[in-house]
């Protein structure tokens, strides 16, 4: 409206001044020459009404009107209302979400007592999560823009709230974002695979009893028989991830902290990859600093940490290749640091990036395409978990160095 009203004062100005003119010189060729300068500025002047005759429409158009034409068809809910809390208007979805008549909303006065009422539950946990959701997550707290997450008896939603200024009026607004049937169908999922894995762990490990139990001599024989042992252990291990990795959904993952040998713990690992050692005829090296050969650790969560660094070690290695251990303690960080070398493929700059990603697998899924996607994701989210750190250096075709950095003191498990 601004910018019409402005185009059109010089013409009215000229008009102006030229009615002056008209209206005060003597009859003349001039008086004439200036009325009809006027006849044509008039015409002009309506002739630029009729041409910006919808815009000035539009903007005669109430706000909310405009807002609906956008806004009603989205699959997300949206609500505008004033700083007093005064609905303006909600699309839709939001009705939908809410269980309340669109006519019911419209200029309802938000207040704490929705709280109490049943009839509008959903309501106040979007305008009073903290009194009414069971859990709440901030996303994002900032001067023009919060964003939440909140669960509710089984509603999982995120809650944008923001404003804009219209016509020198706040309006503020928060858009519902229904993630419920996507993390219902997840967690149904997750335990499903989790059951599986349960099930599936069980008769491994018989089948790898009696495996072991045979007492075979012939070379031959003894040969496929840790061949089938090696594909059962895997398969126990990964089984073990699967478990290990649903339960980072719940974070339901607890420490326990006790004096362990860390060099019995990489034996123990190793002899789980001999047959990928000689299959690729990869030699390795193992050098563990006496001074933190036994130090503060959770066994059962650093074995998982490894397990997958060495497995990528291997398996992306170069035949005749070299993997190297090294633990040594670093006293002005108050760490020990475990560092795994290899002289594999390494990771492209576009890998390293995405590298701890759930489910990622970049260029070297195409040496190992039954892998998951689950290995580092696991071993970054056990590390922090462990109050340590994993940093990467690679380069492609280059080789990678993969350093752990874990608490060399047992009372930083304390705080």
């Amino acid at each position: 409206m601004k910018k019409i009203f402005f185009r059109v004062l010089p013409i009215l100005i000229n008009i102006f001044f030229l009615l002056v003119v008209l209206f005060l010189s003597n009859f003349n060729l001039i008086k004439v020459f200036v009325f009809i300068l006027i006849i044509l500025h008039f015409l002009y002047f309506f002739y630029f009404l009729y041409l910006n005759k919808e815009e000035l429409i539009i903007k005669k158009k109430n706000i909310y009107d405009i807002l609906n034409i956008i806004f009603n068809n989205l699959e997300n809910g949206i609500v505008f209302y004033d700083d007093n809390f005064l609905i303006k208007y909600v699309n839709q979805s939001f009705v939908d979400f809410c269980k309340v008549s669109k006519d019911s909303l419209k200029n309802f006065k938000i207040d704490t007592w929705i709280v109490k009422n049943e009839n509008y539950n959903l309501l106040s946990l979007i305008f009073f999560p903290t009194l009414t959701a069971e859990k709440i997550n901030i996303v994002k707290n900032a001067e023009n823009i919060d964003i939440i997450e909140v669960n509710y008896k089984g509603f999982f939603i995120k809650i944008i709230t923001s404003f804009f200024i219209y016509d020198k009026e706040k309006i503020n607004f928060k858009i519902i974002i229904d993630n419920s049937k996507e993390i219902q169908y997840q967690k149904s999922s997750l335990q499903l695979l989790d059951m599986l894995a349960h099930h599936l762990r069980t008769p491994l490990n018989q089948i790898k009893w009696i495996l072991e139990s045979l007492n075979i001599k012939d070379a031959e024989d003894k040969k496929m028989i840790d061949d089938a042992l090696y594909i059962i252990n895997k398969s126990i291990i990964l089984s073990q991830i699967i478990i290990l990795s649903n339960k980072t959904q719940s974070q339901k993952i607890n420490l326990n902290i006790e004096k362990n040998n860390v060099l019995s713990l990489i034996n123990e690992l190793m002899k789980l990859f001999n047959y990928s050692l000689k299959e690729k005829t990869i030699k390795t090296e193992i050098s563990v600093d006496k001074n933190v050969e036994e130090f503060y650790f959770d066994k059962n969560i650093l074995f998982f940490v490894l397990y997958p660094i060495i497995e990528n070690a291997i398996d992306y290695n170069k035949e005749n290749g070299l993997v190297k251990i090294e633990v040594s303690p670093d006293y002005e960080k108050h760490k020990v640091k475990i560092i795994i070398s290899d002289t594999g493929i390494g990771f492209s700059k576009e890998d390293l990036e995405h590298i701890f990603e759930k489910y990622y697998r970049g260029e070297g899924k195409k040496l190992k395409p039954s892998g998951f996607g689950l290995g580092l994701y696991l071993a970054n989210y056990l590390a922090k978990i462990h109050k340590g750190q994993i940093y990467i250096k690679s380069e492609k075709n280059k080789g990678t160095d993969i350093t752990l950095e874990l608490p060399i003191n047992q009372s930083e498990y304390q705080s």
